[in-house]
């Protein structure tokens, strides 16, 4: 019975720490006026999801280790956001032009791994 109540509690631990960085996420990511507040605070929540120390972490804790991840890769992630963000964009408007005129829905996904094959290129 024991065991049973332990796993519940760990489980709503978890959980707890997982809603409480979803709202931070939200929270810096309307601080840095979205645009330049999503990759930052992106990067904030994969840094502390990989993190040993976020098991064990309370909710003063992961905020101050939240806020120390954003401030440290706020430039950083601003500028690979503005080689990303643009060609997104650019494949959107691509994918919308080639859906309308060329392909059919079977195809848009074989189009949507070529692209992808192509970022990937692009990255590494």
């Amino acid at each position: 019975m024991n065991k049973l109540v332990d796993l519940h509690v760990s489980i709503g631990k978890k959980g707890l720490l997982l809603f409480l960085l979803h709202c931070y996420w939200l929270l810096f990511t309307l601080f840095g006026l979205v645009l330049f507040g999503l990759l930052p605070a992106t990067n904030a929540v994969y840094e502390l999801c990989n993190d040993e120390k976020y098991q064990e972490a309370n909710a003063i804790k992961l905020f101050q280790s939240f806020a120390k991840s954003f401030r440290k890769n706020f430039w950083r992630m601003n500028r690979l956001g503005l080689f990303i963000l643009p060609l997104a964009a650019l494949f959107s408007i691509d994918l919308m032009l080639m859906r309308h005129y060329v392909f059919t829905e079977a195809d848009t996904t074989v189009y949507l791994l070529i692209q992808l094959l192509i970022v990937i290129s692009l990255l590494f």
